[in-house]
């Protein structure tokens, strides 16, 4: 699901993030998936993962950069939530997340201005 800044308020660690353009999140994997046995029955397994993987794309006059560079250089273990702007219910809610990819400098990345967010999250 893609999101927006007028839908959504974005939050890395607690903190706002201001000046973004959209953010996906999805699982990684399928909710559910089938599996025939050697007699030709299927059977539907459902699959428990709530792995995910947000994408955010900044724009250039983000001002949070350098404290979404520090947590992707500290490693650091981090909650992660977009909230619905309508109501303040969680749209995607990780509470042990970390960033896995961020730009050095947003003025250089034109193209690459996408962070990105692992981990367990639920996203509704």
């Amino acid at each position: 699901m893609i999101y927006k800044p007028s839908q959504v308020l974005l939050t890395i660690d607690g903190v706002i993030i201001t000046n973004w353009e959209s953010a996906t999140a999805d699982y990684k994997e399928d909710a559910a998936e089938t599996d025939a046995g050697s007699d030709g029955k299927v059977t539907n397994i459902v699959n428990e993962s709530r792995e995910a993987v947000a994408e955010l794309t900044l724009k250039q006059t983000c001002a949070q950069l350098p404290f979404i560079r520090g947590l992707l250089n500290a490693r650091s273990q981090i909650p992660f939530a977009l909230l619905n702007k309508s109501d303040g219910s969680e749209a995607v809610a990780g509470p042990s997340c970390m960033v896995a990819k961020a730009p050095i400098n947003l003025a250089k990345a034109l193209s690459s201005n996408v962070i990105k967010i692992i981990g367990e999250m639920l996203i509704i």
